[in-house]
């Protein structure tokens, strides 16, 4: 029973030990794993509590924005020109040709109503008689008074016949300006009647050359009004080939006249074309372009695939933020401000439009103002 005790006595250090490294061991994972918890509740943020330090951050800055484009496309489709009715206050009538149509030149693609009544017509056609009557009362006059002078100098001699020759000089001269000056009135009437008669004629818009029609305008109803501004027909020449191509980008238009870069996709080199006609697809944010080269190429130049790059709009000293800053909500775009203490706030923003990770803010930023990064993953 000794022995036992003994041999018992031996083994409790060892238990004991085993024991406490358990302990120790439970501690330590305990510990840890109040860590970890720590640590995700640190990387949680609820808006307007102090911003985390491990997300990243950029500042509001003023620049120069540029937006730009780059699109593949081929030289497949004919030159074009923008056809507009040049009378101002005329009305449309009928519109004669429709999209796709091949014309000749002198051919009638619309016609309009000219809004001239035989009452305007007749108030010219007075004008430039009255100047004509006019005239001729005032060469009248004068001739009379001429001959008067004349009649008066007889028996007149030394000072008094030379003081009567100035007077009829002076006369004479006087003549001169008055038909001059009614001559100038006549010419004015003349060419007020000769411009209404013409536009009484002109009610017809007409090819220029030959070719296809790539465009008709759908904004017109019989009887509306036509500004000279807005294009009623495109034309395209057969004559010449050019570059059409569609812009996609949902925010600017590839300005009309606008120069262009066209790179030959085979050979590398680069030409200068201008946009020479734009319009919008019916029924979408799209807009058909045709480009035309500014230069005569060379045989075989840009027959294959063409790259065409430009600038769609540029705008200078504007706010600018980097676009992944750019979250969205619905239809609403907004930015997570940090504040100066480190608190966050979401705030609404209008975005001009973005190129690359550049964005242009219209509204609802300011200069040097910290925001969140990657606001829309």
């Amino acid at each position: 029973m000794t022995i036992d005790k003994k041999v018992s006595l031996r083994r409790s250090p060892g238990r004991l030990g085993l024991s406490l490294m358990c302990v120790l061991l439970g501690l330590a994972l305990t510990a840890c794993s109040a860590k970890s918890q720590n640590e995700v509740k640190s990387e949680y943020k609820d808006p307007g509590t102090a911003a985390d330090t491990s997300y990243q951050t950029t500042t509001v800055t003023r620049g120069d924005f540029q937006l730009t484009f780059q699109i593949d496309s081929k030289m497949d489709y004919t030159s074009g020109r923008q056809l507009y009715w040049p009378h101002e206050g005329d009305r449309f009538d009928t519109m004669k040709v429709k999209q796709g149509d091949f014309v000749k030149a002198g051919d009638v693609l619309a016609t309009f109503t000219v809004d001239v009544s035989q009452a305007d017509l007749l108030e010219k056609q007075l004008a430039v008689s009255q100047a004509q009557e006019d005239r001729d009362q005032t060469n009248i006059d004068y001739t009379r008074s001429i001959s008067d002078a004349r009649t008066a100098m007889a028996g007149l001699t030394g000072s008094d016949y030379a003081a009567a020759q100035d007077r009829l000089n002076a006369l004479y001269a006087q003549q001169q300006q008055a038909l001059a000056k009614a001559d100038y009135q006549i010419d004015q009437a003349s060419q007020a009647l000769k411009e209404l008669t013409d536009r009484r004629q002109k009610t017809e818009l007409t090819a220029p050359f030959d070719g296809y029609v790539v465009y008709t305008s759908d904004e017109f109803r019989q009887g509306d009004y036509v500004p000279v501004s807005e294009p009623i027909i495109g034309l395209a020449d057969t004559s010449r080939k050019a570059i059409s191509f569609t812009n996609t980008n949902p925010y600017a238009d590839v300005p009309y006249k606008s120069t262009v870069t066209l790179q030959d996709q085979k050979t590398q080199k680069t030409y200068t074309g201008t946009v020479i006609s734009c319009r919008q697809v019916t029924g979408s944010d799209q807009d058909d372009v045709i480009v035309m080269p500014q230069e005569d190429l060379p045989d075989g130049a840009l027959a294959g695939a063409v790259r065409v790059t430009g600038t769609l709009l540029e705008k200078k000293n504007v706010l600018l933020v980097e676009a992944s800053a750019i979250g969205t909500e619905g239809s609403r775009s907004f930015v997570t401000i940090v504040n100066d203490d480190g608190s966050t706030r979401k705030a609404y923003v209008s975005v001009g439009a973005k190129s690359g990770q550049t964005a242009w803010i219209t509204e609802g930023l300011e200069e040097g103002q910290t925001v969140l990064l990657n606001q829309g993953s």
